[in-house]
């Protein structure tokens, strides 16, 4: 067997995902029997990260596999955008994936929206898979498991295969008794994560004011990770909290092993009140290292730690501090300690070879597929005729639905309590839905939607005013070639539009330097403006015009440094209007927001030649404004016309010929509707969204070999349009 382990990234010696990659390949090119050979390719990588991996560019990729279709792919994944994603499922190969878990949207949603994003498009991209027969599953945790098992897949193509932890290999000590270093007064809590919203920062900051509190005892909380200076509205909100703390909180910020290390040596208690976790790997690190672990056993833990006493299932910060304090009595740490060395014991480099060798069997033989967790319960063994017959027709569904899953069906998974996150998500977003519907439907002449710099993520090195104000920013720095600020994910009605955003940018660094300002809708670029830039300060705030004419879509808008440069950017929000509002509507709407960062004399480069509207255009934007109030008013064949009329003055308006694409069918003039959707195609056909409705067409038409070649190119997109596509595939079967 020849396999390519493919990674989005390999730079960060301390990521959790890079190092499970890292020892994937040498497990696989050092002791597994079944695999002759094996390569790594990443999007990304440092050489110095992992000296002894030799890791290649998704190009070399790209040419290994296509000259040997017999390569199994491994490819390692947690969550976001993965370009060549369609790509490797459209090839007919064995593939697995090993998913890292995602974190659900509503930890997220409103205080880190990119990571909410991300994970939407980590489970559409994961379904995506679930949808391809030949693809299997290496959950990092039981838990993971259970997440796919919710999303369709099913329980035959899915295993459990542990992560690797840089400790893996260090030896684990048998406990000894109570260390007397540790018995005086106070209380060392160490705490290890990134700055994220779902891994219970504030949880961990209450915590250690409840156990001043019930113990009357100094307190000392250490949290340990990047992060915390990123301007995002959770790291704002972290601040605060450690401001208004009773205990002292030292943030260390990432630090290296050896200081890492004397953390696990002096801390009286690991805690980790994390609310949502694939594996944990920090608890079993400092159960490694002989810390006593204090812990909420929801997610992964659940099961890991079933055998932890300190491990409670319910959140309880009375019982969690109960249990820090205990640590303090005669014989309770060493018993623990005791315990955690058995938890400990199950999670070897030996028993991660032999899940990684058996889910390697499994692909390769159906005789190692592992059973079906509903047919295995004792209900259903110990009646011999019943298990038989359940058996029989289990294995003759699979042979006709291979996949075992349907896209038309939506259903929750067991465990499907309420939560109180659940209620703020959807509360959030209806209000936010709403406000954002009245404000740019108000009967003003420029109705518009201010979003502050938390709607956006940005670059960690980007300052917003609140950061400025607090002495954080803005200074110069060493600016990536990357996406500085993007967002908000909104959802606007189909219209006219500007975007104007309220930044600064300071360009200390000699020569001339490029950005870029797009407007995308779900990924597709709508409009790209590019601008050079000397040394100097630059008041960002020209409008960029945009089009949207997806109702529904999420709008992002981006800022791009396409070289690095030695500056500074600060953020204040950005300002979205709708301008095809008629002439006659009332008075402007006043400008609303944080008032404008004030600097003295800013300079301002030429943006270009500006556009010349002709008049011709601005005939054939009051005649489209006028199809889309017909189209509102469902006259489909007045709407038509009205399209036609504007497409005169404006014959490659890519959006409008779509319009009367779909107004030509609603009115049931196909031939004339397909006229339309094809010099739309002719001028993009690269637009997933057209090929989607352009399928639809041929569906309702009957031409259904045209519909699965339209529905086959929308597979390109991600989110919701290759889902959709890929529905409408799957119910067209293989015909």
């Amino acid at each position: 067997m020849k396999v390519a382990i493919l990674a989005v990234a390999m730079s960060e010696r301390y990521d959790a995902v890079c190092n499970d990659v890292a020892h994937h390949y040498r497990l696989l090119s050092e002791t597994c029997p079944l695999v002759e050979e094996v390569r790594v390719f990443a999007g990304a990588y440092d050489v110095t990260a992992f000296p002894d991996v030799p890791v290649e560019t998704f190009e070399r990729a790209e040419q290994w596999l296509a000259d040997d279709k017999g390569i199994v792919v491994l490819l390692h994944y947690c969550d976001g955008h993965l370009p060549q994603g369609a790509q490797w499922r459209a090839e007919g190969r064995k593939l697995i994936v090993r998913w890292h878990n995602a974190t659900p949207p509503w930890f997220t949603f409103g205080v880190q929206n990119q990571n909410a994003n991300h994970a939407l498009l980590g489970y559409r991209t994961v379904m995506a898979f679930i949808d391809r027969s030949e693809t299997w599953f290496w959950g990092n945790s039981d838990f993971t498991r259970e997440q796919l098992l919710a999303l369709g897949a099913s329980a035959e193509r899915c295993r459990v295969v542990y992560p690797a932890s840089r400790y893996l290999d260090s030896e684990t000590s048998w406990p000894t008794a109570d260390d007397p270093t540790n018995a005086g007064d106070g209380f060392d809590l160490l705490f290890v994560s990134r700055v994220v919203a779902h891994k219970g920062h504030t949880n961990a900051i209450a915590l250690a004011d409840r156990v001043r509190e019930i113990t009357d005892q100094p307190v000392r909380l250490h949290i340990v990770g990047k992060g915390f200076d990123e301007p995002s509205a959770f790291s704002t909100k972290l601040r605060d909290a450690i401001k208004a703390a009773r205990a002292e909180i030292v943030v260390h910020g990432a630090i290296p092993d050896d200081a890492l290390m004397s953390l696990y040596r002096h801390a009286d208690a690991f805690i980790c009140l994390s609310e949502h976790e694939g594996f944990g790997l920090p608890v079993f690190e400092a159960m490694r290292h002989r810390l006593p672990v204090v812990a909420w056993a929801t997610t992964a833990f659940r099961t890991l730690l079933a055998d932890h006493p300190f491990a409670f299932p319910n959140f309880d910060l009375d019982l969690f501090a109960a249990a820090v304090a205990a640590l303090k009595q005669p014989g309770v740490k060493t018993q623990l300690l005791e315990v955690q060395y058995a938890i400990a014991r199950q999670y070897t480099a030996a028993m991660i070879a032999g899940q990684v060798n058996d889910a390697l069997a499994a692909v390769e033989s159906p005789w190692g597929q592992p059973a079906n967790d509903d047919l295995m319960r004792a209900a259903v063994r110990f009646r011999p005729n019943i298990a038989q017959a359940l058996d029989t027709a289990h294995r003759r569904m699979l042979e006709v639905h291979p996949k075992s899953f349907d896209d038309t069906v939506a259903f929750d998974a067991h465990i499907n309590v309420t939560s109180l996150y659940d209620l703020r998500m959807f509360k959030d977003f209806i209000r936010q839905k709403q406000d954002i519907i009245t404000a740019l439907t108000t009967p003003v002449a420029r109705p518009s939607v201010m979003f502050p710099p938390a709607e956006f993520s940005l670059h960690r090195h980007v300052g917003t005013k609140s950061t400025s104000a607090e002495g954080n920013g803005p200074t110069a720095q060493t600016m990536p070639a990357a996406y500085l600020v993007f967002g908000p994910y909104a959802r606007l009605p189909v219209g006219q539009y500007e975007a104007t955003m309220d930044a600064v940018l300071t360009i200390d660094s000699d020569g001339i330097f490029a950005f870029e300002i797009d407007v995308s809708a779900d990924g597709q670029e709508c409009v790209k403006r590019s601008l050079t830039l000397g040394q100097g300060i630059y008041r960002l705030d020209e409008p960029i015009a945009f089009g949207w004419a997806q109702e529904g879509a999420r709008m992002e808008l981006r800022l791009r440094a396409v070289e690095p440069f030695l500056g500074s950017l600060v953020f204040s929000g950005a300002t979205v209007t709708k301008t095809d509002v008629p002439a006659t509507v009332g008075k402007a709407a006043p400008a609303s927001g944080v008032p404008s960062f004030t600097l003295p004399t800013l300079t301002w480069p030429a943006w270009g030649t500006a556009l010349r509207r002709m008049p011709g255009k601005r005939r054939a934007r009051r005649t489209f404004r006028q199809g889309n109030a017909a189209r509102d008013a469902g006259q489909w064949v007045e709407a038509a016309r009205l399209y036609d009329a504007g497409l005169e003055d404006d014959p490659d308006n890519f959006a409008y010929l779509v319009q009367a694409g779909h107004m030509y069918k609603e009115a049931g003039v196909n031939e004339t509707a397909l006229s339309r959707y094809a010099a739309a195609y002719r001028l993009n056909p690269g637009d997933a969204d057209l090929c989607l409705q352009m399928g639809h067409f041929f569906k309702m038409t009957g031409d259904k070999k045209k519909a699965r070649d339209f529905y086959e190119k929308a597979l390109s997109a991600c989110g919701d349009i290759a889902a959709d596509a890929g529905g409408e595939l799957a119910s067209m079967g293989g015909g």
